[in-house]
């Protein structure tokens, strides 16, 4: 696929549903580093893709770890930070530039779902894609899909040391952009 011509694509969007431990996925026959997925599509190999997005969306436990969770009684505030804009009509990107990475859980954690309704991390992001992707870019969407996740699921099970454990997905992007999945709301930065 990173040999492929994406110049008419806007972005590359791959979805991965697996097993995994650590840093590692366990397909049918091979195990490996997603990091062996990401390289090949860098800006300087995969050229067609240079300054687009490439999102990888990865449901997999990433160790054996339990979050137990924390209870709390107060409201966190949040802050937002706005970087500087570029206005030339050409420059230079690095290599590792507009990426975005979603694990379903965090590192050393185990990743939870339900054997009749799956897994609790695609079920967020599909509901809050559904309900937001018309007006809302893709990371705040992915801050409401931690927060359903975090908030709205907790696991069940006759196994005392895994029922009532909490899950968090980790986001890990080094997009330059807003990304919106409608072309109407598009970023127009160059």
């Amino acid at each position: 696929m990173a040999e492929e011509d994406h110049s008419k694509n806007d972005c590359l969007a791959v979805f991965i549903l697996t097993h995994g431990i650590s840093s590692e996925l366990h397909a049918f026959d091979i195990v490996y580093k997603p990091s062996s997925l990401f390289n090949l599509f860098t800006a300087n190999l995969c050229t067609t893709l240079a300054g687009k997005p490439k999102l990888f969306f990865i449901n997999a436990c990433r160790g054996d770890l339990y979050d137990d969770g924390t209870l709390l009684k107060a409201q966190v505030s949040r802050t937002q930070v706005d970087g500087p804009s570029n206005s030339e009509n050409s420059y230079r990107i690095p290599n590792q530039a507009d990426f975005l990475t979603v694990f379903s859980t965090y590192e050393g954690f185990y990743s939870w779902r339900n054997s009749r309704n799956g897994s609790c991390f695609i079920q967020a992001l599909c509901k809050i894609l559904n309900e937001n992707a018309h007006n809302r870019d893709l990371l705040s969407m992915l801050t409401l899909v931690n927060r359903q996740v975090a908030l709205n699921y907790e696991s069940r099970s006759k196994e005392a040391s895994q029922n009532m454990k909490k899950q968090i997905p980790h986001v890990c992007h080094t997009l330059m952009r807003e990304v919106y999945l409608f072309p109407s709301y598009r970023s127009t930065l160059v």
